[in-house]
């Protein structure tokens, strides 16, 4: 198997020294941020993603995790061999208000994002006609 690997795939190891860079980048990105993800949760939700195969269609990431690598990551054209479609836990938040009072939190829901096609889609909710729903772009 390993001289298969070597021959035909990544060489042993390669994969696990590009891990740690990654990591170690938004790692330091992490402390630079005001996040509110621990440097454990960011190592365990990165290291599941990276272990993913490389043709995997959807990635599901936490809202800090989203963040910060949609800030360090300068994607370029989209084509058909990426993934393209990232459900974020809580993203959306719902609030209430009434009158002069100030909003609170009701609940929140996740989104899909899909970046091929620019749009986003909150689970549970119907926003058709909305302000957020009509402007709203990636």
């Amino acid at each position: 198997m390993r001289m298969m690997n070597a021959v035909f795939g990544d060489k042993p190891g390669l994969k696990e020294i590009r891990k740690r860079c990654i990591i170690r980048m938004l790692d330091d990105r992490l402390r630079l941020a005001e996040e509110d993800i621990s440097a454990e949760q960011l190592r365990l939700e990165v290291g599941h993603v990276l272990d993913l195969p490389a043709n995997a269609g959807v990635i599901q990431l936490s809202l800090g995790v989203f963040v910060l690598v949609s800030n360090i990551l300068q994607a370029g054209l989209a084509d058909s061999v990426r993934t393209g479609t990232f459900p974020i836990e809580r993203s959306f938040a719902e609030d209430h208000h009434k009158g002069t009072d100030l909003p609170s939190l009701m609940t929140t829901h996740d989104v899909v994002a899909d970046v091929f096609s620019g749009t986003c889609a909150i689970l549970g909710l119907a926003l058709v006609g909305e302000r957020w729903c009509k402007e709203g772009q990636l």
